[in-house]
């Protein structure tokens, strides 16, 4: 039996493919920080350095990654990210020492964090119903990623942790090629666009207290929720 996908839902798919590629690359950098960090032969503060600005890059590109898609385009925006965050997990494995280690997970900041905001704009383009059902499957897909690290951790023990690394980097360019075929831009590009319009009718939001309340919240969460993955796995290891 043939199963014919519509373009909505190649378009959900391959969304859903790139959230998983962020996150399971990032977990397995995670998973696997005890064997890189001996080495490469850094310390564990250096370690905590290179995540915490990761993450803080991460966190701070969404809010224009928003507005450059806007502008630009969902597809474009999107491409960009992937290619980026392939990269950085290709430099991964390819680190010697380090400061390239280090500047690996500053791409993975970037284009990480250039990915979620506008995938989930891109989904709300596409699904004028049923959009709840798409955005589930997406953050399943990323629920997904959870058995990455187990796999990561495998191939470093049979083979080496840079192995998995450079598997990655394959699959994810491979993702970026299957974006491009399958999707099309989602909204429509204005003719004139005014950036700064754009960051003050953004940050106008947070005039409601209701909304500053739920960033805080939020905010404490994602700390949270952030600060156990990155290194409780690494803690079990050591």
């Amino acid at each position: 039996m043939k199963i014919k996908l519509t373009k909505q839902s190649k378009s959900l798919l391959c969304i859903s493919l790139a959230w998983f590629l962020v996150l399971g690359g990032r977990y397995s950098i995670s998973n696997l920080l005890p064997t890189i960090v001996k080495e490469l032969d850094f310390s564990w503060t250096d370690a905590g350095l290179a995540l915490t600005i990761m993450y803080m890059i991460y966190a701070s590109i969404q809010f224009p990654s928003g507005i450059f898609s806007d502008i630009k385009g969902r597809k474009i925006t999107i491409i960009i990210a992937m290619l980026i965050f392939s990269f950085s997990y290709l430099l991964v494995g390819l680190s010697s020492q380090y400061i390239l280690f280090f500047i690996a997970l500053i791409l993975l900041g970037l284009g990480s964090g250039g990915y979620p905001a506008v995938g989930i704009s891109m989904i709300t383009d596409i699904f004028k119903e049923k959009r709840g059902k798409a955005l589930g499957i997406r953050d399943s897909a990323g629920s997904l990623a959870y058995i990455i690290p187990i796999v990561a951790a495998l191939m470093a023990s049979l083979y080496n942790w840079r192995v998995f690394f450079y598997m990655w980097a394959g699959i994810c360019l491979l993702s970026v090629f299957l974006f491009y075929i399958l999707t099309s831009e989602s909204t429509t590009l204005p003719e004139k666009v005014s950036v700064k319009e754009r960051i003050f009718d953004g940050m106008k939001i947070f005039k409601q207290k209701n909304i500053q309340l739920m960033f805080i919240v939020n905010l404490l969460i994602a700390i949270t929720w952030i600060s156990y993955m990155s290194f409780f796995p690494s803690l079990l290891v050591v």
